[in-house]
């Protein structure tokens, strides 16, 4: 016998992926795509309320992602023009168990269809360390978000990157930020 609180469930979970598939998208897997978005969620947040409640488990979530260094961040897949799938991201501030990170991205050819001339994508110069060594970097300001640390690799592809942004990138970020989302209106 099925669990009366999971039939609710899964009523609601099937209303919402019928209406998915009703919408008229490019994308003709919105509905599977958000399917695996909410099993994706709900593995993670098992995982971490599983450890929290575990003495016997290193929380990864305490463990440091200091100021400045460069992760490759899964962001999961979201919604609409939100920043989703792994992409390198730049530690801004690190709290006990998350950070806040702004993605970084590399020169494209034509400019991406969901990047709007209001973004604020600055280039921050050659960042030393990537697979093809040194690379030509934007940070995507507009993009800024708290992520929890269980998010934050230094492992791509089999391999441990070390990356950090020096001094002079940092701060061409810190001023954006500052003068993006602190400034107040004339």
């Amino acid at each position: 016998m099925i669990n009366p609180r999971y039939s609710a469930l899964f009523e609601k979970l099937n209303d919402a992926l019928e209406k998915l598939h009703s919408i008229k998208s490019d994308n003709p897997n919105i509905d599977l795509d958000c399917l695996n978005w909410f099993v994706e969620h709900v593995t993670k947040n098992y995982h971490i309320f599983k450890s929290k409640k575990s003495k016997e488990q290193l929380d990864t979530e305490l463990n440091k992602k200091p100021r400045g260094h460069v992760y490759w961040v899964e962001f999961g897949i979201n919604i609409g023009s939100e920043f989703s799938n792994p992409h390198y991201a730049v530690v801004v501030k690190e709290s006990k168990y998350t950070s806040v990170v702004v993605p970084l991205t590399s020169k494209k050819a034509d400019i991406p269809m969901w990047i709007q001339e209001d973004d604020a994508i600055i280039p921050i110069g050659n960042v030393s360390g990537f697979e093809t060594n040194d690379t030509e970097c934007y940070a995507c300001i507009s993009f800024i978000r708290s992520v929890s640390k269980r998010r934050l690799s230094s492992k791509v592809n089999g391999k441990f990157l070390k990356l950090k942004l020096n001094s002079r990138q940092m701060d061409k970020i810190d001023q954006v930020i500052n003068n993006r989302f602190t400034s107040v209106p004339h």
